[in-house]
């Protein structure tokens, strides 16, 4: 069927009945059909980006703008299969505005609801690094898309992706070197907005900048906040933080932080979490001089309802919601209530400690149906 010698009106009917996968090698046939489909009525909203491993990945968009999984389709799913022949068709050629040339081959998926697989041939850094941005921003602009919901990077530098991306709603980044270097991450903060949530599992050898744009994210969770100083604490401005493993933050540290808390400061704060191998947090000195006292029902829930953005990932065996047990703050400035516990396990011999913190701006919040049935959301 020569679908672009239709009136414009039935090529378009004709893309609404198209998946987006079938729009996107369809695109690459000519210059024509892809500029045709540029200008057809943009029904996709937004866009996810994931690097699975080094060499494979996907681009899935949404017809919603949505976070949740099943509205969001494959475009594009690529492998780095080097020079080796990989592939059941016949080697085709893809070139880029900037004159970069992809060559690639198509292999039908092991699944038969998955659109075929882009096997790109090359072992250099174009083919494993270059080439998944050169993608992203294809059919970025096939689409027309604006709204960039997650990016997942695993590489060794993540800096340049790419290069003329503003702002994203949600990043998830971990390389596979045991360590990066903090000045990959300020390179990538200092040009993409992170607007609702940032995860990381990466550990980075040495301390970030003291006014990190990390702090300012609403939602974060760092799995290796090995660089986490006192005055990253406490000048964080986002809404709910897990700081995992940090080193360097001390029974007085955790104290001070209180009583900025108290005194009107960190009024963004939802919830705060910091663990630690490396040091012993105590009830006696954390609290030292502060105001406390225990659950009163009349006075809160018994249960803290949770609205981190991240929550899907952070998953604990025993229930860190229960504050009946924890201590009560106020606030002096407006009487907020926060509740804090600290907790500890021992597993292979190595005891961990927990410092939770959560601030009450409801005192009998509704119960959430994800507090007990998790959706199927990536993030929230």
């Amino acid at each position: 069927m020569k679908i672009l010698q239709f009136p414009d009106s039935i090529q378009y009917l004709i893309f609404e009945t198209m998946q987006p996968h079938e729009l996107f090698l369809m695109s690459i046939c000519s210059k024509n059909s892809k500029s045709t489909i540029r200008k057809s009525k943009n029904r996709f909203k937004a866009i996810r980006f994931s690097s699975e491993t080094y060499f494979t990945g996907f681009l899935a968009i949404s017809c919603y703008g949505s976070f949740n999984d099943e509205q969001f389709v494959n475009a594009v799913e690529w492998k780095v299969t080097g020079n080796s022949r990989n592939g059941d068709s016949k080697l085709t050629k893809m070139e880029f505005e900037d004159g970069m040339v992809l060559k690639f081959r198509l292999k039908t998926h092991h699944r038969p609801d998955k659109p075929p697989i882009l096997c790109i041939e090359g072992n250099d850094d174009y083919s494993s690094k270059l080439a998944p941005v050169q993608l992203f921003n294809y059919v970025k602009d096939l689409f027309q898309i604006t709204q960039i919901r997650e990016l997942r990077l695993r590489r060794t530098d993540f800096s340049d992706f790419p290069k003329d991306l503003k702002s994203v709603k949600n990043a998830i980044i971990d390389t596979y070197c045991q360590y990066v270097n903090p000045t990959v991450f300020e390179r990538f903060f200092s040009k993409t907005k992170v607007e609702n949530c940032f995860i990381s599992e990466q550990s980075v050898r040495g301390a970030m900048i003291e006014d990190t744009p990390i702090l300012r994210i609403p939602n974060v969770f760092l799995e290796n906040a090995t660089w986490l100083l006192p005055y990253h604490l406490w000048n964080f401005q986002g809404k709910h933080a897990v700081f995992e493993n940090s080193k360097f933050i001390k029974n007085s540290n955790l104290h001070r932080f209180l009583e900025l808390w108290m005194t009107g400061n960190l009024e963004t704060i939802d919830s705060v979490i910091l663990s630690t191998t490396e040091n012993t947090w105590r009830f006696s000195e954390v609290l030292n001089g502060i105001d406390t006292f225990r659950w009163d029902s009349n006075r809160r829930a018994k249960t803290f309802v949770y609205k981190a953005a991240f929550r899907r990932f952070f998953q604990k065996d025993f229930n860190f919601l229960d504050c009946s047990e924890g201590s009560d703050i106020k606030k002096s400035t407006d009487g907020t209530l926060a509740t804090i516990r600290i907790l500890s396990e021992t597993r292979s011999g190595i005891s961990k400690f927990y410092f939770l913190f959560f601030v009450w701006h409801q005192t009998f919040p509704s119960p959430e149906n994800y507090q007990n049935e998790e959706p199927n959301y990536q993030f929230v």
